[in-house]
């Protein structure tokens, strides 16, 4: 038998079709050779879309529960209920990404409480004040809620994702039998409703510098420390259940577990479960991809290649994964991330730890494929298409059966990791961590490296060549991507001017001293929200590019300074273009030890010691103002 996905083909004309023949249209089927197996229909309490998404996900109409304890499947909800799957179907026709479909039905609960608890509405044509609905959405609400006036709010994404079925109803209007008759707020959206205008914040936020660098640098050194005892331990476990031929029974493992240093099986598998969100957090930092698609990598993924530039040829590592946003094809489609040896690592850690996994899953299929294939189940054919799917993959985790891990579980994993490693916001808080971060923080390397200074990608994929940085992806471009790494850009160029203006930062160098007198002035007349609309302005007159010890900063029509300032320091001190600011003190510092060791040197004329003296006394007056703010 050879299993196939059937892609979803949207009809414009299903929703207006008789509701007998409506109720038999398929949703969902797999193609068993040319017949096909229907697991959903238009009519049924249960969509299964997991044909349309790479995990198990079923949108259950009957868990929209009423105030009354009765269900949205009820018979006395069945028109509100027939509107509603028109929705979704509509929703699923349109190209939205099935997830998000599925979100928007999670959301549209609330609205589907206040039209028949609050309103006695029987359909969406009824409503005809959207804005009364707004003050009910921004109450918390539970899934089956016996109090429907509870007072505490809901933030401004929530009550925004409950209010985009409004808009999503006249948008769709047209497709709809059932829809608004007006539209919900004119001339407004969702969004700015729930007082979301300011779309320049970034929805998922970079981990902070300090964070981030001791998030990556504790899970390399666990994976370095603790991964080869783990190994061990694992390949001892199961040498001992092969020998006992009981693969099930823990009670075997626990001497084992005990031997190798764990207090016991729980302790073991928590260290497991450590160990893959240490090699997550590797190759999300060095890689940057989605969490679907970090998630799905598989065994062999690794390339090696290399490329040549300036007749000199550069090794090159590639990660081989699957994309799926943005693809037509749910299946997704291959691509090819650049990568450095940590990544490898990680991989190959991931690989020996995940085998028992892919052992139980490959005796799963072996069970299912013996069942003939006319007794087959529904539930059975979907776990056999899951296990097959998931036979190769390296994040792989036991959720009965087994399967790959959700990105659900690795943001928990990951709250877990900033725990246990101590990593604390400044409220000395454990990190909110989040898979998605990952891809901003690898955004904000790829934007300071715009400004001239490639120390930080080159420090980050430990690349010999900066021209190395862009050669990134290999395939699709990831548009989200570049877009992040643009946005972080103006907006790190423009707090960068924020602090030149703001009173509390000390400066140096030569153009640093001119900012110093210019902003004190700006001080009696502008306010510091004016500062920063003028910051926003001023990289359309300047340029700025970043050094280790400092910044240049010119008109857009004069050229940078030389490489003069990279070989000696001190010359930004009086440079007219030179701004140093207190995130160069470590550097500064470091300049100072090594002008100290110039003059511990035997052998240096009278002239030498004099010039040297001098730059130290320089030196030390920088780090002087950074430290404490002073100017003399």
């Amino acid at each position: 038998m050879q299993l196939a996905i059937a892609e979803f083909i949207y009809i414009d004309n299903v929703p207006m079709m008789a509701i007998e023949k409506q109720n038999q249209q398929m949703i969902s089927y797999w193609l068993e050779g040319k017949q096909k197996v229907v697991l959903s229909r238009f009519g049924d309490s249960l969509w299964d879309i997991t044909p349309y998404y790479h995990r198990k996900l079923i949108i259950d109409f009957s868990t929209c529960v009423f105030p009354d304890n009765s269900r949205l499947t009820d018979l006395k909800h069945k028109e509100v209920c027939r509107s509603v799957k028109e929705y979704i179907y509509c929703l699923l026709g349109t190209g939205l990404g099935v997830r998000t479909v599925y979100s928007q039905f999670e959301s549209m609960k609330v609205l589907l409480i206040w039209m028949v608890a609050k309103k006695d509405y029987r359909q969406f044509c009824e409503i005809e004040n959207a804005k009364e609905f707004v003050a009910f959405a921004k109450m918390h609400i539970s899934r089956a809620p016996k109090n429907i006036t509870r007072t505490q709010q809901v933030s401004k994404r929530t009550l925004a994702g409950r209010l985009q079925a409004l808009d999503n109803l006249w948008r769709f209007r047209e497709k709809l039998r059932d829809t608004l008759l007006a539209p919900p707020w004119p001339r407004r959206t969702a969004g700015s409703i729930a007082g979301r205008d300011n779309y320049d914040e970034p929805k998922t936020l970079a981990i902070p510098d300090e964070l981030f660098r001791q998030l990556l640098q504790r899970s390399i050194e666990f994976i370095e420390t603790q991964s080869q005892r783990l190994l061990e331990t694992q390949q001892a476990c199961e040498s001992m259940r092969v020998k006992a031929k009981d693969q099930r029974d823990d009670k075997l493992a626990l001497p084992i577990a005990r031997e190798f240093g764990y207090s016991g099986l729980y302790a073991l598998r928590t260290a497991f479960i450590k160990l893959r969100t240490c090699c997550y957090v590797v190759f999300a930092s060095f890689v940057g991809p989605r969490s679907s698609e970090a998630l799905s990598i598989e065994r062999d993924c690794i390339e090696e290649s290399s490329i040549t530039l300036d007749d000199v040829v550069y090794p090159l590592i590639y990660i081989h994964g699957t994309t799926y946003k943005g693809k037509k094809d749910k299946k997704g489609s291959q691509v090819a991330w650049l990568a450095n040896e940590a990544v490898v690592k990680a991989v190959e850690v991931l690989d020996k730890v995940s085998a028992p996994y892919r052992e139980a899953l490959h005796a799963e299929i072996e069970v299912l494929e013996a069942i003939p294939e006319s007794r087959r189940t529904k539930e059975q054919i979907n776990q056999l298409v899951v296990a097959k799917r998931s036979r190769n993959k390296l994040f792989l985790g036991y959720k009965d059966p087994v399967c790959c891990i959700s990105r659900a579980v690795i943001n928990q994993d990951l709250k877990r990791l900033c725990r246990e490693f101590s990593i604390l916001d400044e409220h000395q808080q454990p990190w909110k961590c989040h898979s998605h971060q990952f891809r901003r923080t690898l955004a904000r390397f790829a934007a300071r490296s715009r400004l001239g200074d490639p120390k930080y990608l080159q420090h980050h994929f430990k690349h010999w060549s900066s021209h190395l940085t862009w050669y990134y992806m290999r395939g699709d471009v990831d548009k989200e991507l570049i877009d992040y790494m643009d946005d972080e850009y103006r907006r790190y160029v423009e707090e960068l001017y924020q602090t030149f203006l703001s009173k509390k930062v000390p400066l140096e160098g030569g153009r640093g001293r001119y900012m110093l007198e210019q902003r004190d002035q700006l001080a009696h007349y502008v306010t510091f929200d004016s500062l920063q609309s003028l910051a926003s302005l001023i990289p359309k007159d300047m340029r700025i590019k970043a050094q280790p010890h400092s910044f240049c900063m010119t008109s857009k029509h004069e050229p940078f300074c030389g490489a003069e300032c990279l070989y000696n320091q001190t010359k930004c001190i009086d440079c007219k273009n030179g701004v140093i600011h207190p995130m160069h003190l470590p550097i500064w510092q470091d300049i100072e030890k090594r002008q100290q060791a110039i003059l511990s040197l035997s052998g240096l004329s009278e002239a030498q010691k004099q010039d040297a003296q001098d730059k130290l006394k320089r030196i030390q007056a920088v780090i002087q103002v950074l430290q404490k703010g002073e100017h003399p």
